[in-house]
C-alpha cells in the first residue's frame, strides 16, 4: 500500500470510530443490547478481523484495498463502540465520590499498558516470521478480556456500590 492508501485507512477509521460510537449509544438507549453486551459484541467483532489475515484464508492481499477500506471501516464502528461504553460501563463500578481516582487508574492502565499489545505482536513476528500470525495474535487479547467481562454481574456491583 503507498502512504495515501495508509492515510485514507487512518481517515476510515477514525471517521467510522465517531460513528460507531453514536450506533452503540444508540443500541444501549434503544435497549437492544445493555452496554455490556454491546461492548462484549463490539470486542468480538474486533477479535474476528485478524482470522481474514490469517496465511489460510487470504481475505487481505496486497492488491485487494476496498477489502482492506472495509474492513478498517468494521474495526472503526467497534472501536468507537468500546471507547464510548466501556467508560460508561466502567463508572457502574465506582465508589461515588472516587471518580477521579479511578478514573486516573483507568487511563494509567490504559496508557501505561499500549506497549504490551505491539510488544507481543512483535514476538510472534520475530518467532514466526510471519505478520499475518503476528496480527492473529490479537486474537487471544480480545478472546480473554471478552471471557472475563462475560463474568462481570454489572447490576449487582452497580447496586452494591448505590449506580
Amino acid at each position: 500500500m503507498t502512504f495515501d492508501d495508509t492515510i485514507t485507512l487512518l481517515i476510515i477509521t477514525d471517521f467510522t470510530s465517531c460513528i460507531g460510537a453514536f450506533l452503540s449509544e444508540n443500541i444501549v438507549e434503544k435497549k437492544i443490547l445493555s452496554t455490556k453486551k454491546t461492548v462484549m459484541a463490539a470486542i468480538s467483532i474486533i477479535a474476528l478481523l485478524p482470522f481474514f489475515g490469517h496465511p489460510s484464508l487470504p481475505v487481505f492481499t496486497s492488491d485487494n484495498h476496498p477489502v482492506f477500506y472495509a474492513f478498517a471501516g468494521i474495526f472503526g464502528i467497534c472501536n468507537g463502540a468500546t471507547g464510548a461504553l466501556s467508560r460508561s460501563l466502567f463508572i457502574r463500578f465506582i465508589p461515588k465520590g472516587k471518580e477521579h481516582e479511578f478514573f486516573g487508574f483507568y487511563e494509567l492502565t490504559d496508557k501505561g499498558t499500549s506497549w504490551l499489545g505491539p510488544l507481543i505482536i512483535a514476538i510472534v513476528i520475530d518467532v514466526t516470521g510471519s505478520l499475518r500470525l503476528g496480527f492473529f495474535s490479537i486474537f487471544f487479547f480480545m478472546f480473554f478480556g471478552v471471557l472475563l467481562l462475560a463474568r462481570v454481574d454489572v447490576e449487582k456491583s452497580a447496586k452494591l456500590l448505590g449506580r
